[in-house]
């Protein structure tokens, strides 16, 4: 009887440490989650608010000190503490914004006259009083906003409680804080009025224009027709401060539309000067040319009110007003309608003679009714209407949106309306001279999902793109927030560089795994996983500072090199079968490396020649192949060989192995090493040759049907560019993917590859057959890795990308990526700002899309192993 095995009991410290381990690890992975998931809700927390629209948040009403019942406007301070409101009598109130009590009273006109036609800028408080005498009364009529410290006010006040307002006879006194108030003033100054025209006939229409030189337009029609346009010009004399004023006057001939011959009801003149607009009642519209003053033309008639009957009548124009920065107009008419419209060039084509015309580029939702009054933002591109039953909407041009609804109490007719300097408050008031104060929190008005996701057709531009241009020059720029571009930026440099980081890193791995030499390996492998320490700002550096250079220089002969060099590589393979047994037993191992490799690099080299890249620009190009790239000379067949050859290559290998290769082998079954390896390389070239053919055939054919794919795969070079983006990108991934793709070959059991030897196989065929399915899911996770990699890439997609937020195939144009637009925008935007929110938006985005990728992979992956678990 043999002895008894006893049992070994595993010690009490092992079995402590094993469980120390287990919960470490366990409450490691529960930590990273718990981060993972603080990191999405503090993106979802930022990014919520862009999407809440705006909000009321307190409300007054009262009665206006006035007598008159038909003012010409009424507006409020940006603190919404002083009012003013001017009657057709030209007698201006100062009031109290917040109670409506009255603070003084101003006759502005002291002819006797009335005002018969008024203007007002939306910035500047530039107004323009068009009066019964035929005369115009031109000043300035705006608030004054004075910081005074503590030690300058009156001993009386300094005991004001905070936000307590002091009203004085010619405004309102604010302490806003234990040291600091604030005085608000009304501005008024107003200089004699002036003729303008033949006789004492009203004035009936006017627009007054501060031009950027800084003169100003006036445009006055009378009531007897005449058309007139004033440029005031003032010279201050630099020794002894005098100003000296003149005016300049051009009559403009305008004709009546076919409609009638009443007097047009708006006038508008841009803030150039050089575009004018009458427009009738019935919407009639006609833009004149002033940019030479001396023959003002028509250039375009059209209508701004879509026809139809509105109860009894016809639709009729409601009001019409330029927004910020007089590019976009906004009609609204009797059936509630409101349309913007945009001045945009077209050409020949254009509808009016000057080559440009007016469409209608938003279409903002209805009112129930007519609307009475409309207000524009000084701020931005929001706007307010009220239609007849006292509903009022708070609406933004860009975003289409309606922002606010909201309902007079009383339903009466509002005759004023306004939209506060800072776009935070709404201040009406109606026929009945009440006037009503909303404070509004509107912070993201431009925000919606078409605007980040969809097309949207942007002042000046020719038809509705998708853009990010986050900031502009002035205060009346229209922000662009399309996040397309970055998305499609983020994965044209994703795509590029995979495209050649896989071939390259996967290729690399098998041969390493399965053909070269264990002695080399142990090098090999772990000096390729060096370059995974690179960081990538170093790369950026290199790519932006010597390789784009380098490759703008030699652009030409490094595409050919990489083009070439695959195929060099396959004919070294054919040409080693060639050679007799006891040279390649002699050449194998390290021999054969660096053989390989000293071949590799002459050949580079020789690429990289100024005789090759001059010789393939001027057979293939026309000797300039930056200009064939913006279509300048030659056609798109070398374009077309290019997209079409890796296809043609598949495509006659595969009729090749087919059809021809078992005629083949049945004919040389018995031959002898060298006539089979010479028919192998016979195979290749006839596969090779074949795909050039097909492929100069397919891109000579499309070429002689009228297509050219230029300006769409390929187009301008710039030097930073997606071409330079692959390659350092590529560098930086392949690391990743060559390494997991190589540890995932080297864990196929060798019982696998000893079995399918041992059947006859050879080693291609088994390394082909066996070990790269057996791997797949291993493979697959891999390139899943380095996906994640390039798509979350910063420093090298900001330092060689060129940062052009643009919708672009072309591999020689740059592009934004999302990580790169946050690395870039994000230490200039305000907190909370729409910019702030936009970006962390994007980040959210890259979240998702990573998270996506990464959840796609590992199902894949599992399906995978499922399937080759049984092996």
């Amino acid at each position: 009887m043999g002895a008894l095995t006893h049992l070994r009991k595993t010690k009490k410290s092992v079995i402590l440490a094993n469980k120390i381990s287990t919960t470490i690890i366990t409450a490691g992975g529960i930590l990273v989650i718990v981060a993972v998931s603080g990191i999405l809700l503090f993106l979802v927390m930022v990014v919520i608010p862009l999407f809440q629209g705006a909000k009321v948040t307190s409300f007054t009403s009262y009665k206006l000190p006035l007598k008159e019942v038909d003012p010409l406007f009424a507006e409020v301070d940006e603190y919404h503490s002083l009012g003013i409101v001017l009657s057709r009598k030209g007698i201006l109130t100062a009031f109290h914004a917040a109670t409506g009590e009255k603070i003084f009273e101003k006759e502005l006109i002291t002819s006797g006259a009335e005002v018969t036609a008024f203007s007002r800028t939306l910035r500047g408080g530039y107004t323009a009083l068009g009066l019964t005498t035929g005369e115009i009364s031109l000043g300035n009529l705006s608030f004054k906003s004075l910081f005074l410290e503590e030690e300058k006010i009156p001993g009386s006040l300094k005991n004001l409680n905070i936000g307590a307002p002091v009203i004085f006879e010619k405004g309102v006194l604010q302490r806003v804080s234990e040291s600091l108030y604030r005085k608000i003033e009304v501005n008024i100054d107003f200089a004699s009025p002036l003729r303008i025209g033949a006789g004492e006939i009203p004035v009936v229409l006017i627009d007054y224009k501060p031009l950027e030189d800084q003169n100003e337009a006036i445009v006055g029609l009378k009531a007897d027709g005449q058309l007139l346009l004033n440029k005031i010009k003032r010279k201050k004399d630099l020794l002894t401060g005098k100003v000296t004023t003149s005016l300049d006057t051009w009559e403009i001939p305008h004709e009546f539309p076919l409609t009638g011959s009443t007097l047009p009801n708006k006038l508008l003149l841009n803030s150039y000067g050089d575009q004018l607009y009458l427009v009738w009642k019935d919407g009639t519209l006609h833009r004149y040319n002033l940019r030479d003053l001396k023959n003002p033309t028509v250039a375009e008639k059209i209508n701004v009110v879509q026809p139809g009957v509105v109860g009894n009548e016809q639709r009729t124009l409601s009001q019409l007003s330029f927004m910020i920065g007089d590019q976009s107009l906004i009609s609204a008419d009797s059936s509630g309608n409101v349309i913007a419209w945009f001045r945009i060039e077209r050409g020949w084509n254009a509808r009016g003679s000057d080559g440009y015309e007016l469409v209608p580029a938003h279409s903002l939702e209805k009112h129930r009714s007519a609307i009475s009054v409309l207000a524009i933002s000084p701020r931005d591109k929001s706007l307010v209407t009220a239609a007849l039953g006292g509903e009022i909407f708070l609406r933004h041009m860009t975003s289409e949106r309606v922002l606010i609804r909201l309902d007079l109490p009383s339903k009466e007719e509002i005759i004023t309306l306004q939209l506060t300097p800072k776009a935070d408050g709404i201040f009406a008031v109606d026929k009945s001279l009440t006037a009503y104060m909303w404070k509004i929190h509107n912070p993201h008005p431009e925000i919606s999902l078409k605007t980040i996701f969809g097309r949207v057709w942007y002042e000046g531009y020719p038809e509705p793109t998708y853009t990010w241009q986050s900031s502009g020059g002035t205060d009346d720029f229209e922000p662009k927030l399309s996040l397309i571009p970055l998305i499609f930026g983020t994965f044209k440099a994703t795509l590029y560089s995979l495209l050649f980081a896989i071939p390259v890193a996967i290729l690399a791995a098998i041969y390493t795994s399965e053909f070269l030499d264990k002695k080399l390996k142990a090098f090999l492998k772990p000096g390729i996983e060096m370059m995974a320490f690179l960081p990538s700002v170093i790369l950026g550096f290199i790519a932006a500072l010597i390789l784009a250079p380098f490759v703008e220089n030699w652009v030409l002969s490094v595409i050919f090199a990489f083009g070439v060099t695959p195929l060099i590589l396959l004919l070294l393979g054919y040409i080693w079968q060639l050679l007799p047994k006891r040279i390649t037993l002699r050449l194998s191992g390290v021999r054969q490396l660096v053989s390989i490799a000293a071949i590799m690099i002459l050949w580079i080299v020789f690429c990289l020649t100024d005789d090759i890249g001059l010789l393939v620009e001027d057979k293939v190009f026309n000797g300039d192949f930056k200009a064939w790239l913006d279509g300048k000379t030659g056609t798109g067949t070398p374009l077309w060989f290019a997209v079409f050859f890796p296809f043609s290559l598949l495509l006659t290998f595969l009729t090749q192995k087919k059809y021809l290769d078992p005629v083949i082998r049945e004919k040389i079954s018995y031959a002898n090493q060298f006539t089979m390896g010479l028919m192998e390389i016979t195979k290749a070239l006839s596969v090779l040759i074949g795909s050039v053919l097909l492929s100069y055939w397919a891109g000579w054919f499309l070429t002689g049907l009228g297509f050219d794919a230029r300006g769409e795969l390929v187009g301008t070079y710039v030097q930073r560019n997606t071409l330079i983006v692959g390659f350092a990108m590529g560098f930086a991934v392949i690391p990743l993917i060559y390494t997991l793709t190589e540890d995932a070959l080297s864990s196929v059991p060798e019982s696998l590859r000893a079995a399918s030897l041992a059947c006859g196989a050879t080693q291609w065929q088994t390394t082909t057959r066996i070990v790269i399915p057996a791997a797949a899911s291993g493979i697959f996770s891999a390139v899943m890795v380095g996906l994640g990699r390039a798509v979350g890439e910063t420093m090298i997609v900001v330092m060689a990308a060129g940062n052009t937020p643009i919708l672009d195939l072309n591999i020689f144009n740059g592009f934004r990526a999302l990580s790169a637009n946050i690395a870039i925008e994000l230490p200039e935007a305000v907190k909370d700002s729409t910019l702030y929110r936009m970006l962390f938006l994007a980040a959210l985005l890259l979240f998702g899309i990573t998270f996506i990728i990464n959840t796609i992979a590992e199902v894949v992956r599992i399906r995978f192993r499922s399937k080759t678990s049984q092996l």
